[in-house]
């Protein structure tokens, strides 16, 4: 589901099958993050459970794949309330879908999503500030 609410709704509003349903699934290739309201209402989980960089070429900078990742992150952690990000390929040299490579070396979303699943925790709560 790429953000189409209009699946999932019948399902959330429906008291039977909701019953069935623990965590709701959502991508984000080629569209923003969006909340869904729908899923926190009746207490059940959103998680986004498939992202990868399908955008050649293989650019193992910081200011290439970590920043980006970096950026996937937190718009879907802070931006569109979502509970857990996984990404999608573990390691891959063909198709610049691996979180990390093969053969080609570590790029910096490895090390990004690293200090993603270091420092927010399971049972962590996302705190506003103004400033």
């Amino acid at each position: 589901m790429n953000n189409q609410h209009h699946v999932t709704d019948p399902t959330l509003n429906d008291p039977d099958a909701r019953a069935y349903t623990d965590i709701v699934g959502a991508h984000i290739y080629g569209i923003q993050p969006q909340a869904y309201p729908l899923a926190k209402t009746h207490g059940l989980e959103y998680w986004m459970t498939e992202r990868s960089h399908l955008d050649p070429p293989y650019d193992p900078s910081i200011a290439g794949m970590g920043l980006v990742t970096a950026n996937w992150i937190h718009d879907c952690l802070a931006r569109a309330e979502y509970n857990a990000f996984f990404y999608w390929w573990l390691a891959a040299d063909n198709n610049n879908e691996g979180i990390t490579s093969v053969n080609l070396g570590t790029p910096k979303r490895y090390w990004v999503m690293g200090n993603y699943s270091r420092f927010i925790r399971p049972g962590y709560y996302l705190s506003l500030i103004h400033i």
